[in-house]
């Protein structure tokens, strides 16, 4: 059976009189397969933290089996250790600054996630014994 290509004497076309210019710009810039809207106007940068010193005090960590030795299995109680260690390496300072500073980097974040490490200090150093 063979197919015949047949031709549609006119197809219907959008009223594009009634558009504004920007939106027939719009409408061009689509059919050309161009992007509508460059990435510098997508996106913008709200917030960057440091992360490279995290990670490499973290990948130590799991080279030298110290999560291992502190407790066998994951647990809140040994991220909030993994951070207090790791965060006095890279900013030594008393524990009440340590916990203060755990959300100038990303180690809260790669260790336990915001449950463990609140923004409230507060309430973080006073699970932390005085000694």
């Amino acid at each position: 059976m063979d197919f015949a290509v047949t031709r549609f004497a006119s197809a219907p076309l959008p009223i594009f009189s009634a558009w504004s210019p920007a939106k027939v710009a719009a409408l061009r810039k689509l059919l050309k397969n161009q992007p509508l809207v460059s990435p510098d106007q997508a996106f913008s940068i709200v917030s960057s933290r440091p992360h490279g010193h995290v990670e490499l005090v973290l990948g130590a960590f799991r080279r030298l089996g110290l999560p291992a030795l502190l407790d066998r299995s994951p647990s809140p109680q040994r991220s909030a250790v993994l951070a207090m260690i790791a965060q006095r390496l890279l900013h030594p300072a008393s524990k009440l600054a340590t916990t203060r500073l755990w959300h100038c980097t990303t180690l809260a974040a790669e260790l336990a996630g915001d449950e463990l490490f609140p923004d409230n200090p507060d309430a973080t150093s006073a699970s932390i014994p005085k000694s």
